[in-house]
């Protein structure tokens, strides 16, 4: 009876600290992801305050992102089916 609970300790013991790795890899993740996404934030907020030509330019991008989501959305749409 003993040597099962040492195994279910030992058992338990092992896959907490595995959890543990594979949580501090997912912070180190989110980290990575977060310095990535505040970099973009800073780069349109410049673009958007550096001049009319750079708002036009990102007005054609933007539409262009909308219009591309919409034929790939649409388009799956119908291969799904």
């Amino acid at each position: 009876m003993e040597s099962k609970k040492m195994k279910i300790a030992i058992d338990i013991d092992k896959e907490s600290k595995h959890q543990n790795r594979y949580i501090d890899g997912m912070s180190d993740d989110f980290g990575s992801t977060s310095g990535l996404l505040s970099g973009s934030a800073q780069r349109l907020a410049h673009m958007i305050g550096s001049g009319k030509s750079n708002r036009t330019l990102m007005c054609y991008i933007i539409t262009g992102l909308v219009v591309l989501f919409l034929i790939l959305y649409y388009g799956l749409g119908r291969i799904v089916r």
